[in-house]
């Protein structure tokens, strides 16, 4: 499928990727601020996304056993028509979404999920 799954840019250590059969990405470890991991429910729409603040063995090429307390970001989908509701932050605040009135585009929650993974807000509100 061609994923990604090694980086190295001019030094020493490296970025690692790992994936789900869907090609989504599950884990990001190595050199970078904060190691993640990434669950997705049976539609292939982000769940939770976990970030690790501390931790031992980010360095090696497979996924640490001691990633210490990881800080949980969790999004909550309508059961009946899959859009997203809301989401808690890692500090357990809530953020609700008004998305049930819009229809759902191809693959709309997971561009969705993605944009907020990025900004930590949401990027795109119609």
């Amino acid at each position: 499928m061609g994923l990604q799954t090694f980086k190295s840019v001019l030094s020493p250590r490296s970025t690692y990727y790992d994936y789900n059969d869907r090609g989504q990405v599950t884990y990001i470890w190595g050199d970078v601020p904060y190691p993640e991991k990434r669950e997705y429910n049976q539609f292939g729409d982000q769940t939770t996304l976990t970030t690790y603040p501390s931790g031992t063995g980010w360095y090696s090429s497979t996924w640490p056993g001691s990633t210490g307390t990881g800080d949980v970001t969790t999004w909550y989908f309508d059961e009946a028509t899959d859009l997203l509701t809301n989401r808690t932050d890692a500090a357990g605040e809530p953020v609700k979404f008004d998305c049930k009135r819009h229809a759902r585009p191809f693959n709309y929650p997971q561009l969705f999920v993605e944009q907020l993974d990025l900004f930590s807000q949401l990027a795109v509100q119609i």
